[in-house]
C-alpha cells in the first residue's frame, strides 16, 4: 500500500507483479489514497515535498492492470468521508 504512486513508471512494476511475482489465478490487491478523484491528497507532493508522486485516476489505475493482462479487474473504496474519497483499493486476478 502507498508504494505505486511514487513509482517512476508503476505500469512497469504492475507488469512485473503480473508476470514474475503471481501464480496462475494469483491476486494482486493494493490501496493507494493519492489518486486524482481524492481531491484532499492533491497537494501531498508539495506539502512532503516529493516530487516524484504520480496523481492518476482510477480508469487510469484500471486500465493498467487491464493492459498488464489481469482480469476481473474491480475497484472500490473504503474510508470514505465528508472531505475524503475514501482509500481507493484496486484488484485483479490473473
Amino acid at each position: 500500500m502507498e508504494v505505486f504512486y511514487y513509482l517512476e513508471d508503476p505500469k512497469k512494476l504492475i507488469d512485473n507483479i503480473y508476470k514474475n511475482w503471481l501464480n496462475q489465478d494469483g491476486r494482486l490487491i493494493f490501496g493507494i489514497d493519492f489518486y486524482e478523484e481524492n481531491k484532499t491528497s492533491h497537494d501531498w507532493s508539495e506539502s512532503c515535498g516529493i516530487k516524484n508522486m504520480k496523481l492518476l485516476s482510477e480508469k487510469e489505475w484500471l486500465k493498467f492492470l487491464k493492459n498488464s493482462g489481469f482480469r476481473n479487474v474491480k475497484t472500490w473504496k473504503c474510508g470514505a468521508k465528508k472531505d475524503w474519497e475514501g482509500t481507493l483499493i484496486i484488484s485483479g486476478k490473473k
